[in-house]
């Protein structure tokens, strides 16, 4: 049985802000879709090329007493052709980091990135009900 852990919850948006959606300040319920909607009526941005994080707890979701079939999915774009290289690192943590992956050179066009845990990855997870990611 398939399980999708959402953003629920805002930890950290640091040097980030709102440039579509409803307009309460959180990020998690712009992020929360499951799938992807590539419309401009719910996003997050920054102009900060450093020092910036986006933080969200994930939903909680039954253990499912195995070490494969993990994967988490990001799904992003910069706003604009050319200009400036855009790259970004996404993490997972269980509080403590359980994986970093980066990948340089956003383009201009909706796209998703996918991390497959290892089972060595996937074994970290002490509590999923505790996950976030950045």
């Amino acid at each position: 049985m398939t399980q999708t852990a959402v953003p629920i919850a805002d930890v950290a948006t640091t040097n980030w802000e709102e440039s579509a959606g409803d307009g309460d300040g959180d990020a998690f319920d712009e992020l929360d879709e499951g799938f992807p909607s590539d419309d401009s009526t719910s996003a997050w941005k920054t102009n900060n090329e450093a020092n910036n994080s986006l933080r969200c707890d994930l939903g909680s979701v039954t253990d499912p007493v195995s070490s494969s079939s993990h994967n988490l999915r990001v799904r992003c774009q910069k706003n604009a052709v050319g200009g400036r290289q855009l790259d970004l690192t996404f993490d997972l943590n269980d509080p403590d980091n359980i994986f970093s992956d980066s990948r340089a050179n956003i383009g201009s066009l909706w796209t998703t990135f996918t991390h497959a845990l290892s089972g060595a990855e996937a074994d970290i997870i002490d509590n999923y009900g505790t996950l976030d990611v950045e």
